[in-house]
């Protein structure tokens, strides 16, 4: 059927066609128009020509061709058809495209319930296929909207309190006049029994509960009034009743596949995405990702699992997408590959490195046991490139035992530690340079070779606590470590495993010869010390001072604490008792606050040091201080359970000091000794 066309002719437009044609050819140009104001001149407006529709072309092909197109789309579509023209309109609204309209219904599933009665072909797909509120105009897509079947309404949960009337504003004859002035026409009818409901509890169009559609009040009052006679009356009523009877009946149907219909459309979705995943997930193995995503763990995501690429993939995949899609995957599988090889690194540091730190434990044992803590590390072997290739290299999936790596430790291991001793000397040198620039003398003074064997070369870390060489180098203070940091925080396990190893072995990461420093002030202390003695303190070495053994007194701690007994302590508690000020008190005359040592005569000092050597044995044999078993390096605290310990486990009748050593830890420096009488001040 061809489409009728509209002609614009003179007769229709009231102007002459040829007047018309005049009229739109170009303007020419007049020299009086150069002349004319151009504020006032105003802008020609551009004609827009009415597009011809693209479906008009549709309307040429035989009626059989377009039906059987149209029985291929789905209803929907054939309601927008009907929207675009008016000669669409015609041809779809006339009754002979009946069966255009089922067979469009068949292409829907699930399968569509049968037409709804008294209504046509276009008005059921209207309403079965909600796409906007009758009242507000909103989309189904940005509101929910429900569909009553009996009334014919779309309507969102917005406008229902708004164009309907609920149970308790029935009888108020202020929000509901119509309600009272119909029962007028139909002698006390009650319509809440016919009247369309819709609400939470009455979504199949049933009850009262709800809200009614009260606008069919005046409408219904109107058609009530044009009947004369009761009876016509009453099979109006009858009718209408049926009419809701029929509704009530229904409506539970068509809700039902309202929802199935929306389920399906969820379960459709979900199978076009699942179907769009595998296409990413065969893609991800096309790229030459395979082997990779079989090595992947289970606990790892695969690409297609991840919860942007389901976003990308709830719309078509065409082949402009896969480039970027490409990008991803490698991007996203080289870091996987990455992780991969770091967790299976970390599961070969877990088996290997308790080897390591095994192998290692029974080397240290062969050193003196106040050398040990100056000895490499676990993480100072590992950085070793011989030791680390063989823990890496070594065949997987073969037992790895001390055995295999004894041997290699063991060859590299005196390298390692003679490496490692010259930077702990190298970096404690560094700070007696320092210190002895604040002390005003130069570095050449400094003789590298003595200078760490001097009675006056003094370090502390930091506690209230001095060191001579012999012991710094057994204090954890000593050194800094290398290591974990070396390791790189992105092999985990390697890197809290060996933290943790040094933590084991008394290094933190706070530790360090940065916390250690030289003692410019305890060396001026032990200079004055050195020269009482009347030697020199820059050739005076710890052995000399030792084999010495000389006792001083503080007279301002004699005088002080006359109550007590004289001041009497070797010459090493004589620096740390000078160095420390222990006047240094509020209630001290400030001439009595600075330490005032003088060196006893022999005789004196032989009763004072035997003293300070009964005091300091008390000491042991007490809880004041950790010693070591020299047999098995376990710690004990009194002195008599390692006397016991040394007894009965490693079969030694007579314990002497070879048996056991000192804690470096604790502060073995004697304590003053208060020698009685009381020394008294002469005036």
């Amino acid at each position: 059927m061809r489409p009728a066309t509209r002609s614009t002719t003179a007769a229709n437009n009231g102007k002459n066609p040829q007047s018309k044609a005049a009229s739109s050819k170009k303007r020419k140009h007049n020299a009086s128009d150069e002349t004319e104001d151009p504020v006032r001149k105003k802008p020609r407006q551009r004609r827009w020509k009415k597009k011809r529709g693209e479906l008009q072309d549709l309307l040429d092909m035989p009626v059989d061709i377009i039906f059987e197109v149209f029985s291929y789309v789905m209803p929907i579509d054939l309601l927008h058809l009907s929207r675009t023209s008016k000669d669409l309109r015609a041809m779809l609204m006339s009754r002979s495209t009946i069966s255009v309209w089922k067979a469009a219904r068949s292409n829907v599933l699930p399968i569509m319930p049968d037409c709804y009665p008294n209504m046509s072909e276009p008005q059921y797909i209207h309403l079965i296929f909600p796409e906007f509120c009758q009242y507000c105009g909103r989309s189904s897509n940005e509101v929910a909207v429900a569909v009553q079947w009996v009334a014919r309404r779309i309507i969102c949960q917005s406008c229902m309190p708004i164009y309907c009337k609920s149970a308790t504003e029935w009888n108020d004859t202020k929000k509901n006049p119509g309600a009272i002035s119909i029962r007028k026409v139909f002698r006390g009818f009650d319509f809440r029994e016919i009247i369309p409901c819709l609400g939470p509890n009455t979504d199949d169009g049933s009850g009262v509960e709800g809200f009614a559609f009260v606008e069919f009040l005046p409408i219904w009052e109107a058609e009530g009034r044009k009947i004369r006679f009761i009876k016509d009356r009453t099979k109006w009523l009858e009718k209408k009743t049926e009419e809701y009877e029929t509704g009530k009946k229904l409506s539970p149907i068509y809700h039902k596949w309202l929802m199935d219909r929306s389920d399906w459309i969820k379960e459709e979705k979900e199978r076009r995405i699942q179907n769009r995943l595998i296409q990413v997930a065969e893609r991800v193995r096309e790229l030459g990702w395979g082997d990779e995503v079989d090595l992947m763990p289970e606990y790892e995501e695969q690409y297609e699992t991840l919860p942007e690429v389901r976003e990308f993939c709830e719309k078509d995949l065409t082949e402009s997408d896969w480039p970027e899609i490409d990008l991803e995957i490698n991007a996203y599988m080289e870091m996987m590959r990455s992780r991969r090889l770091v967790y299976e690194r970390d599961e070969l540091y877990a088996e290997r490195f308790p080897v390591l730190r095994e192998v290692r434990e029974d080397i240290v044992r062969s050193f003196p046991y106040l050398t040990r803590p100056s000895l490499p590390t676990v993480g100072e072997l590992w950085a070793q490139p011989s030791i680390r290739k063989f823990i890496l290299e070594h065949p997987k999936g073969e037992v790895f035992t001390k055995a295999d790596l004894a041997p290699t430790v063991t060859t590299v291991f005196p390298e390692i530690n003679e490496r490692l001793q010259r930077r702990i000397d190298k970096e404690l040198l560094g700070k007696v340079h320092v210190g002895l620039g604040e002390m005003g003398r130069q570095e050449r003074e400094v003789d590298p070779e003595t200078v760490f064997d001097l009675a006056t070369t003094i370090f502390h870390c930091c506690g209230e606590r001095l060191f001579w060489f012999s012991d710094i180098k057994a204090h954890e203070c000593a050194r800094s470590l290398q290591f974990p940091h070396a390791v790189g925080k992105e092999f985990v396990y390697a890197y809290d495993y060996l933290r943790s190893e040094e933590k084991y072995h008394g290094h933190s990461e706070a530790h360090g010869v940065g916390g250690t420093s030289f003692n410019a002030n305890a060396s001026k202390v032990a200079a004055e010390v050195v020269e009482l003695c009347g030697l020199d303190p820059l050739t005076t070495t710890i052995q000399a001072m030792d084999e010495l053994d000389p006792i001083f007194e503080c007279l301002v701690c004699s005088s002080l604490e006359h109550t007590k007994g004289r001041c009497t302590m070797t010459w090493r508690a004589a620096i740390v008792h000078h160095a420390f000020r222990p006047h240094n008190k509020p209630y001290v005359e400030p001439q009595h606050r600075e330490a005032n040592l003088e060196l006893m005569d022999e005789d004196e000092a032989d009763i004072a040091r035997a003293r300070i050597d009964e005091q300091q044995s008390r000491h042991l044999y007490g809880h004041g201080l950790l010693n070591v078993c020299a047999h098995c390096d376990q710690l004990f605290t009194p002195l008599t359970e390692l006397v016991e310990h040394v007894t009965q486990v490693h079969n030694i009748e007579e314990v002497t000091e070879e048996d056991m050593l000192p804690e470096p830890t604790n502060d073995q420096i004697p304590q003053p000794f208060y020698l009685w009488p009381p020394y008294v001040l002469k005036a």
